[in-house]
């Protein structure tokens, strides 16, 4: 098998056209609820196809019209109901809706919320961008992030937020991950008492022959850091079955055993310098913000060991798979290594000029963390240009 450069990882590309089968994502689709927020009087029309559209794909729709015996003002924000919904469709058109004494509308607060309980996201604009101030302030607000849809009548919107939420079906149904230098989709990953087992059909031939060579059998046994997008430890391969398929791929089935893989003995040191004493958070704060944004860094970096997260990230991967590989690389850099318990938000926005911005939440690990804390959003390079 080729050998790569150390650090570097081997991604199976052709799964990212994988599409689950149509009885697959509907019943994934029947457990989601999908908030309708919009201005109410500009785009009833607009409001109801949407709705229609999320219905026919299996999902529900939650939107004002539908709550029912309510003493409320349509243009209210219902925060109460984006909580409890999974999936956000926003509907902006020329206005921005009656501020509210936030000093926000209703459709602008309803989005903060989604963005702030990690619903998923889909915002559709209307095509022909002639806004009012404060709308086009927020419409280049949720472009930051966010790749918008555009829209010319009520048909068009209801095409586009049903092949969104088949989208964001698949990508829930075949979760990415990760294990040793491969990064592959998941069919499925099924966590037992004492052993992980991950189906994944293997497409690139490459990943597929480096998996298989994990078999405890071929060589001598060996540790792989294991990632999804909610876990990271260290593991053993038991055993790796694999099934040549009549598709163009390999079915692989892997069953791994979790090892103890140890976490740094410094992770819950602090340091000081000067006046200024830092956390062990505050440590990894300091060394994400020097990798991901370029920030001068005041402690001595040697100090936490560190690398960039995002080092070995391909400088060409499709928009439509970069979040879920941040995310994983990510993952793998913090969770693994014990110094967060879970990334609970993160949001990578559009490039501009060769740059994104990044806004991550993290779960801190140490004695001392905050039950959770935010490195605010940065602009860095994820070109890969080293």
């Amino acid at each position: 098998m080729q050998q790569n450069p150390p650090g570097s990882i081997l991604l199976d590309r052709a799964a990212a056209a994988a599409s689950p089968a149509e009885a697959d994502a509907r019943a994934f689709l029947a457990t989601q609820r999908v908030f309708i927020s919009s201005v109410m009087s500009d785009l009833r029309e607009e409001r109801a196809a949407a709705a229609a559209a999320i219905e026919e794909v299996g999902a529900e729709p939650v939107w004002f019209e539908r709550f029912g015996g309510r003493d409320a003002d349509p243009e209210d924000a219902y925060v109460a109901e984006v909580r409890t919904s999974t999936i956000y469709v926003g509907i902006l058109g020329q206005r921005y809706g009656k501020q509210l004494p936030s000093r926000f509308s209703a459709t602008h607060t309803e989005f903060n919320e989604a963005e702030r309980s990690g619903l998923r996201i889909s915002v559709w604009t209307i095509s022909s961008e002639e806004w009012d101030g404060h709308q086009q302030s927020f419409v280049q607000e949720i472009r930051t992030f966010h790749t918008t849809g555009s829209f010319n009548h009520p048909g068009d919107l209801a095409d586009g937020v049903a092949q969104r939420l088949i989208r964001i079906a698949a990508e829930e149904l075949s979760p990415w991950c990760k294990l040793g230098p491969f990064v592959f989709r998941a069919s499925q990953i099924r966590v037992m008492s004492g052993q992980i087992e991950i189906t994944a059909l293997i497409r690139d031939p490459q990943v597929a022959d480096g998996l298989e060579e994990m078999r405890p059998d071929r060589w001598a046994s060996s540790d792989y850091q294991f990632s999804d997008p909610s876990r990271s430890l260290r593991v053993r391969a038991q055993d790796v079955e694999s099934v040549t398929t009549s598709a163009r791929g390999r079915e692989l089935t892997l069953r791994l055993v979790p090892t103890d893989g140890g976490h740094e003995s410094m992770l819950d040191m602090s340091y000081s310098t000067g006046n200024q004493n830092y956390s062990p958070d505050d440590l990894t704060e300091l060394a994400l913000r020097e990798h991901l944004f370029g920030e001068r860094n005041p402690v001595d970096s040697s100090f936490l060991s560190l690398p960039d997260p995002l080092q070995a990230l391909p400088s060409d991967l499709p928009e439509e798979i970069l979040r879920p590989i941040v995310r994983l690389l990510l993952t793998e850099a913090l969770v693994g290594s014990g110094r967060a318990t879970r990334i609970r938000n993160l949001r990578v926005g559009v490039s501009v000029g060769g740059a994104r911005s990044l806004m991550l939440e993290l779960e801190g690990a140490s004695r001392y963390a905050n039950p959770a804390y935010t490195i605010d959003c940065g602009f860095r390079s994820l070109l890969n240009q080293r």
